[in-house]
């Protein structure tokens, strides 16, 4: 069993006074944002981002701002969580807050991360966590798991990076961490359950596989199999949401989404999802309001690709653009 690194949920300021308001939002965002990486040897990091490689703290300070400028965009800067992908490990999460996301109301972060990975899952959140603790099957990367209580309703949060379908055998590999993540969303039949992130797989794959994949359409022949051997099954039907059942954004017919959140070979997908189960539609507490891909001006190339992060020129942002989910009280 390999060892996982968690960085518990930390505050950088604590204040007191009476309790506020619960929001009438409750807002998530989540976001890869493409191999976000310090000037330290630590030994597991990109070649590219070692001093060898010609990666500086000058350089990362400025990475570091012009991520931020994407993080206090309107469409995000009121987001009540951030989840990050791609983060190199808690020292980075932690000078980002401390540099830039703190002034916007942003005060406790966590970092899940197998150690002898490069890249882990960053969270920052507006509101204290009741837990943050970390998941993890046989293959796939560790889940962050996060829990609040806002409003009187409890909010359980995942946060994911699949395998990127790159090499041999990565189906596995998300497979493994659906069937982790339906594991441990199973505790709460109670709470209004998330999962977000780059799944580094389309919601629809299934339609054409021929093979298992990590989400299965709901009404595939093979669904009731693949969802017995770990994957997620998803619809776009919201009366259908519940028991293992997940709601998919990219697949509910009544949603305008665009091409999608990511390009690789000139061809769109959307891999960054948000699947959401439970409370999610029950009228009570936090209900969906809406899902968006953040494709601003400012994260866009001119024919409307994300604008993705080059080193060299210290220019873009990620080759993956942001997206968001609102909860509205009810």
């Amino acid at each position: 069993m390999r060892l996982l690194l968690l960085a518990l949920f930390c505050s950088l300021f604590f204040s007191c006074g009476a309790e506020t308001p619960a929001p009438q939002l409750f807002t998530i965002v989540s976001y890869n944002v493409q191999n976000l990486m310090d000037a330290h040897l630590d030994g597991t990091e990109y070649s590219e981002y070692t001093p060898d490689g010609g990666w500086t703290d000058a350089a990362y300070k400025a990475r570091l701002s012009r991520l931020s400028q994407v993080l206090r965009t309107s469409e995000i800067r009121d987001a009540d969580v951030l989840v990050l992908q791609e983060v190199e490990h808690r020292g980075v999460m932690e000078d980002l807050m401390r540099l830039h996301l703190s002034r916007s109301g942003w005060t406790y972060f966590a970092v899940v991360k197998d150690p002898s990975s490069p890249i882990g899952i960053g969270i920052a959140s507006k509101v204290e966590p009741e837990f943050v603790r970390s998941h993890h099957g046989h293959t796939g990367r560790p889940i962050l798991e996060a829990s609040f209580s806002v409003g009187g309703q409890r909010i359980i949060l995942y946060g994911v990076h699949g395998k990127s379908q790159i090499g041999t055998d990565t189906e596995e590999a998300r497979i493994d961490m659906a069937r982790t993540v339906a594991s441990a969303a199973s505790e709460w039949n109670d709470a209004l359950v998330v999962v977000c992130g780059d799944f580094n797989e389309d919601p629809d794959v299934s339609r054409t596989a021929g093979e298992q994949t990590a989400l299965v359409l709901l009404d595939l022949p093979s669904t009731a199999l693949y969802t017995q051997n770990g994957s997620l099954p998803v619809t776009g039907n919201r009366s259908r949401v519940s028991g293992p059942v997940w709601y998919s954004p990219y697949l509910d017919s009544s949603l305008d989404l665009g091409k999608g959140s990511y390009v690789y070979q000139s061809v769109w997908h959307r891999f960054d999802q948000m699947l959401g189960q439970g409370a999610l539609f029950d009228g009570k507490g936090w209900d969906f309001l809406d899902f968006s891909i953040l494709s601003q001006p400012l994260v866009c190339n001119a024919d409307g690709t994300p604008f993705a992060w080059d080193r060299t020129l210290l220019s873009g942002y990620s080759d993956h653009f942001p997206i968001r989910i609102r909860l509205i009280g009810t």
